[in-house]
């Protein structure tokens, strides 16, 4: 899955957080997926920190971003957090 656009919302969240474009790629390439409140979310922790890392991949700035897709395939919000709740599996 690949959100296609940003709601007016994210662009407000993502300049005010000063999260980066890479931050946001890798949270949805990299992440874990996990659905809250009929979104689809996509979280990089520290787990998908690590198995890039396996890769080759040095993406631990990007730890604890959030990104939060929208029904319509839109990236509705984004957010930093790190201690985050565990993911349903």
């Amino acid at each position: 899955m690949s959100p296609s656009e940003f709601t007016l919302h994210a662009w407000r969240r993502i300049s005010g957080r000063s999260i980066s474009e890479e931050g946001i790629e890798a949270a949805i390439v990299h992440g874990r997926r996990y659905w809250n409140q009929g979104r689809e979310v996509y979280r990089l922790d520290r787990r998908s920190v690590r198995k890039a890392k396996q890769f080759g991949l040095q993406i631990g700035e990007f730890e604890g971003i959030h990104v939060v897709v929208g029904n319509n395939g839109d990236i509705v919000t984004v957010y930093r957090n790190k201690t985050g709740k565990k993911i349903p599996r």
